[in-house]
């Protein structure tokens, strides 16, 4: 199965999807509070509003059968990499912070959903299979994101951190799945 070509590319995706998303998932509060100076009960309520517009990936199916997998694969890599370049460039408490978290929060969502259908597919004679490896890929993607985050942020700061992981995104609009 992993021999598959698709399945190989699917597996780099999600490694370096993964990798992106730990910038917000893994660190969003603090960027957000020693970044961007944003107080923690708004913090918390950012927070809310990024797990929760997760929920919009319910209209998947019906954007992919409008735009097509590729182009809401696309959109959902867009949907992690602008917010993180608009962190990288906010110093203090704005309300575009409310779209951009929710981006945030959808754009894992759909595309970690994205990713498992074209897991399926990639890995035809065992379907599972297929799916296990890209949540496999994801997490293990997160994991290695967080400790290359921490490491570049602190060395670094967040301007160059941030944007050097929504580049990891932008590279992957011109690295698609098969469907």
């Amino acid at each position: 199965m992993l021999l598959n070509g698709s399945m190989r590319r699917l597996a780099i995706i999600s490694f370096i999807s993964g990798t992106a998303s730990a910038a917000w998932w893994n660190f969003g509060p603090e960027i957000l509070q020693q970044h961007s100076g944003v107080d923690s009960s708004t913090i918390s309520m950012l927070w809310m509003i990024s797990g929760g517009a997760g929920i919009i990936a319910v209209l998947t199916g019906a954007v992919t059968a409008f735009i097509g997998m590729h182009q809401l694969y696309r959109l959902s890599q867009l949907f992690m990499a602008a917010p993180l370049v608009l962190f990288a460039f906010s110093h203090g408490f704005s309300w575009w912070l409310f779209p951009a978290v929710a981006l945030c929060g959808s754009g894992y969502v759909i595309l970690s959903g994205v990713l498992l259908v074209c897991a399926t597919s990639s890995a035809k004679k065992s379907p599972s299979s297929g799916v296990g490896v890209a949540f496999f890929m994801l997490a293990a993607g997160q994991i290695t994101g967080s400790v290359v985050f921490g490491q570049i942020y602190a060395a670094a700061g967040a301007t160059i951190t941030l944007t050097g992981f929504a580049s990891l995104s932008i590279m992957m609009l011109f690295l698609v799945p098969a469907e």
